[in-house]
């Protein structure tokens, strides 16, 4: 069986892109931070600062 190794190249700020893509689309479907948390399995406090530390608009 052939294994591949993948090179992953992502730009610097791949983290706060996400970051506010979560809180971007998560608005737009009217979800709370609350709501979210419980439907994916984390702590709200874990989203509350994953949204306003990497998702900072800049």
């Amino acid at each position: 069986m052939t294994t591949f190794k993948r090179d992953f190249t992502f730009k610097n700020n791949i983290i706060e892109v996400v970051a506010r893509n979560v809180r971007k689309y998560r608005k737009m479907a009217g979800i709370t931070q609350e709501q979210l948390a419980t439907d994916i399995g984390v702590s709200i406090d874990f989203l509350r600062r994953f949204e306003t530390t990497f998702g900072k608009e800049g």
